[in-house]
């Protein structure tokens, strides 16, 4: 997602954060091939520590791609770390059809709780992961909770 974001939308800046380093690698190389070294910053480190180190020093998003489905849900505080007011975070998670609203209530206490709001502006079925479970992206807004 990062290379793509780089090059066909307009950011100042990309950071790609991994913990793989054979993945790190990669993206190394695809981030010189495809001639966005000065858009994206490749990291390397757990997503929840990258995060914080993030935030602590003022970094703050537009937009935020949590795609690694089964996981993305325990990132999900650290993410709003680092939210700017409007962010929109593109969260995948692979859940039953019934287990989507409860993923929603789920969101919006985990953002509560950090003093946060969040719109969903979007739910999506990507695809099918097994039967009767969907690879789900959910498009969310955040907001900072009126004083």
């Amino acid at each position: 997602f990062s290379i793509m974001l780089a090059r066909f939308g307009s950011p100042k800046i990309v950071y790609a954060i991994d913990k793989n380093p054979k993945a790190i690698e990669l993206a190394k190389r695809n981030v010189v091939q495809n001639k966005v070294l000065d858009k994206v910053e490749i990291l390397h480190g757990d997503a929840r520590e990258v995060t914080k180190n993030l935030a602590e020093n003022g970094t703050k998003a537009d937009r935020i791609i949590m795609n690694l489905p089964f996981l993305a849900y325990e990132f999900f505080i650290d993410s709003l770390l680092i939210a700017k007011n409007n962010c929109t975070i593109h969260y995948y998670d692979v859940l039953k059809e019934d287990e989507i609203k409860n993923r929603v209530q789920l969101l919006r206490e985990k953002a509560m709780n950090t003093g946060r709001e969040i719109e969903i502006t979007g739910i999506r079925k990507i695809k099918t992961y097994a039967p009767r479970e969907f690879y789900t992206c959910f498009d969310i807004r955040v907001k900072t909770k009126p004083a």
